[in-house]
C-alpha cells in the first residue's frame, strides 16, 4: 500500500509538472516573437544567433584569464584575439584600446554595430588624428582580469587604454559569491554533484526540469548571508581600487593614457516603461535567449527557459556605490574615473535597448560609443565635441 502510495504521489507530481512545463517551459518558435530591441534590426535573424553560437573562449597566455578563438563569419569575426572593428584607417599613429566584458565585445550585434566600431565612426568623423579602436572586449571578464590581460598586450606612446566595467565585479563577486581574481574559465563555477544529477534527469523528467530551474535561479548564499554580502561587498571595492591601480601604472610606465570608466546597467536607472519594469521583475540572463511576451517568460530559439533571479537588483543597488568610493579612490590619486552607469535612461535612448539587465542593442551601443567618445577626445588631438 505505501508503495503503491508513493508511485501514485510521483505519478502525480510527474503529471503536474508536466502540465507546467507545457504552460511555462516550453519553446516558441523564432518567427513567432522578435524581442522589442530587435524589431528594427534588419541583421537579426536565424543565421545571426547561430552565428552567436560559435563564440567560444580559450585561456590566455598566463591561465588567469581567457580570450577568444577566432572566427569568421558574415556578422561576427574575430581576428587574433580580438573582434573586428568596423571603419579602421589603414594605417594609424595612435591606438585606443577598449578592454572589458561581454558588453564591449558587443555579442549581441553584427560588428560594425558594437561600442568601439560606433566609436572608431565618431573619431573618424570628428577627429583629425588618426587613431585606430581595437576591441579587447571578452564575456565574463572582471577588472582584475582586464589588468591580467593587458600586461600581456604591448602598449606603445600615445596609446590609450580605457577600462569599460563594473558589471561583472558585482555580478560575480557580490551577487555569486564567485572569487574570479585569476579564475582562467569565464563560466560560473560548476554545479555540485546533486544539482547536476538534478540537471542529467530534467533531460527526462518534467518534474526534475522544474525542480531544477527553480534551484538555480534561487537567491544566491552570498546574497542571503548578510556577514558573507558585507565581506564580498568589501572585496569588490579594494579589488576595483586594484585594478584601476595597476592597469593606470602600467599604461603610465608605457607612455600611454589610462581611462576608466563605470558602466550603465538596466538597474542604474528607474524603471518608466512596462518592458524595463518586465525586465527587472523577470530577469534571465541574455545567453539563454529568453525573452518576453503577453506579461509572461517564453522561451525563444529553442533556449531554456529560466525563472527570476532574486537578489541581483539588491546586489547592484549595494555594489555600485562601492565601485563609485573605489572610482572616488582612484581620482584622489590622479587616475581618470568616470561614472556613465545612468547613461541609458528610457528618455535618453531610442526605444527599448535592454536584452537584460546589462546587454543592449545597437541603439544602446550607439549611446555608449558617444559617451565613451566624450570620455577620451580630449586625448585624441584635434576633436570635436561628443555626439
Amino acid at each position: 500500500m505505501i508503495l503503491a502510495a508513493v508511485v501514485a504521489g510521483a505519478v502525480a507530481i510527474e503529471a503536474g509538472s508536466r502540465v507546467y512545463a507545457g504552460l511555462f517551459l516550453t519553446p516558441t518558435a523564432a518567427a513567432a516573437f522578435v524581442p522589442p530591441p530587435y524589431e528594427d534590426a534588419a541583421y537579426f535573424s536565424g543565421a545571426f544567433v547561430a552565428e552567436q553560437r560559435q563564440v567560444a573562449l580559450m585561456p590566455g597566455a598566463t591561465g588567469s584569464h581567457v580570450i577568444l578563438q577566432d572566427i569568421r563569419g558574415r556578422y561576427i569575426n574575430i581576428v587574433g584575439g580580438l573582434r573586428a572593428t568596423a571603419h579602421q584607417p589603414a594605417s594609424a599613429d595612435r591606438q585606443l584600446l577598449v578592454f572589458g566584458g561581454s558588453t564591449i565585445f558587443s555579442e549581441e550585434v553584427p560588428d560594425d554595430h558594437t561600442i568601439p566600431s560606433y566609436l572608431q565612426a565618431l573619431i573618424n568623423m570628428r577627429c583629425a588624428s588618426r587613431v585606430r579602436v581595437l576591441n579587447y572586449g571578452v564575456p565574463s571578464m572582471n577588472a582584475l582580469q582586464q589588468v591580467s590581460r593587458l600586461r600581456e598586450t604591448s602598449i606603445r606612446p600615445g596609446d590609450i587604454v580605457m577600462f569599460y566595467d563594473g558589471v561583472n565585479d558585482v555580478y560575480y563577486t557580490v551577487y555569486a559569491g564567485q572569487s574570479r581574481r585569476t579564475s582562467m574559465s569565464a563560466a560560473p563555477d560548476p554545479p555540485g554533484p546533486l544539482l547536476s544529477a538534478l540537471f542529467r534527469a530534467s533531460e527526462v523528467s518534467a518534474a526534475a526540469r522544474v525542480v531544477s530551474a527553480v534551484t538555480a535561479h534561487a537567491v544566491p548564499a552570498a546574497m542571503k548571508d548578510d556577514d558573507e554580502r558585507r565581506r564580498n561587498l568589501d572585496r569588490v571595492e579594494a579589488e576595483h581600487v586594484e585594478a584601476i591601480s595597476e592597469a593606470h601604472r602600467y599604461v603610465q610606465a608605457a607612455q600611454g593614457v589610462f581611462v576608466h570608466v563605470l558602466q550603465p546597467h538596466l538597474f542604474a536607472t528607474p524603471a518608466t516603461t512596462p518592458y524595463r519594469r518586465q525586465l527587472v521583475a523577470n530577469y534571465v540572463p541574455v545567453t539563454t535567449a529568453t525573452f518576453f511576451q503577453r506579461d509572461r517568460p517564453e522561451r525563444f530559439e529553442g533556449q531554456a527557459l529560466l525563472p527570476v533571479a532574486r537578489g541581483l537588483a539588491a546586489a547592484f543597488d549595494e555594489g555600485y556605490p562601492r565601485l563609485r568610493r573605489a572610482a572616488a579612490v582612484a581620482r584622489a590619486a590622479g587616475i581618470e574615473s568616470i561614472d556613465r552607469s545612468g547613461i541609458l535612461s528610457a528618455d535618453a535612448v531610442r526605444g527599448e535597448v535592454f536584452l537584460d539587465f546589462t546587454h543592449v542593442n545597437h541603439e544602446g551601443n550607439r549611446v555608449v560609443a558617444a559617451a565613451l567618445f566624450d570620455a577620451v577626445h580630449a586625448h585624441l588631438g584635434e576633436c570635436g565635441e561628443g555626439g
